[in-house]
Parts: C-alpha cells; sequence; structure tokens
C-alpha cells in the first residue's frame, strides 16, 4: 500500500514574502511552479534561460533563485556559475539557489552542489515540497 501525500488545506496556507527568480524554459513548468509560489503570496519574476536568469539576478535583488539544470542558451550550472561569480549586483552571490530537475540521478544531484546550488528538487514540484523548501530558506 502506498502512502499519500498530506494536501495542506487554503486556511492553512502559509504565506512568505520573498522576491524569487524562477530560471525555467518549459512552459508548463513555468505555469505549474508560478501558481504553486502564487498560493504563497510569491510573484516570482521569470526567466527562460540561464543567461535571462544571471541578467536579472545582476540588474535586481532576489532572496531566492529556482534553477531548471537543463536550459537552452545557458544551463542552470553555469547561470548558478555565473551568479557566485557577483561582485557588484543587485542579487548578492550567496543568495540561495534551489535546483530544478526531471532527473534525480545521483550525479546531477553532486553536479548541483558542487556548482554552489544550496539545495535540489525533482520536478514535477508538489505543494508540500515546495511548503519545506520555502520554509526552510526564507525567514
Amino acid at each position: 500500500m502506498e502512502a499519500k501525500e498530506t494536501v495542506v488545506l487554503p486556511d492553512d496556507r502559509p504565506s512568505f514574502t520573498a522576491k524569487v527568480l524562477l530560471v525555467e524554459d518549459n512552459l508548463t513548468n513555468q505555469i505549474v511552479t508560478r501558481g504553486l509560489l502564487n498560493l504563497f503570496g510569491i510573484d516570482a519574476v521569470l526567466a527562460e534561460n540561464g543567461q535571462e536568469g544571471v541578467e536579472h539576478a545582476r540588474s535586481q535583488h532576489f532572496d531566492l533563485i529556482f534553477m531548471d539544470c537543463q536550459m537552452p542558451v545557458m544551463n542552470g550550472y553555469d547561470a548558478t556559475k555565473a551568479i557566485r561569480q557577483f561582485v557588484d549586483s543587485r542579487t548578492a552571490s550567496d543568495v540561495t539557489i534551489i535546483a530544478l530537475s526531471a532527473s534525480a540521478i545521483q550525479e546531477e544531484i553532486d553536479e548541483c552542489f558542487a556548482v554552489g546550488m544550496n539545495d535540489y528538487l525533482a520536478k514535477p514540484i508538489s505543494q508540500n515540497t515546495l511548503i519545506a523548501v520555502l520554509s526552510k530558506w526564507l525567514d
């Protein structure tokens, strides 16, 4: 018998105050992840590839970044490395970066941490998993 995921009722829904950057190239994942973030009071800024993500992070302050690993133009690994090298930008180089990936193989998870990502979320993202990550990394 499989364990069922606990569903958080709307009345019990937590609320977060943070500026979040969502770097994701897939339209469906953009819609789902932004929708979940909106449930918790977060209006995320969207970037469709790593290069756009780096540009947004350079020009605006973000409290948290969700970074897809595999994207065109610039992947999430290279974008994270670029953000970690920031000196004069609006987003600090030590900003929390959460990897997003459809792959849950250990080598990819290890690579995420090796390039400077702080945490890892496997897609598809559930509401409860997102709550746990937001609660862990946001004040």
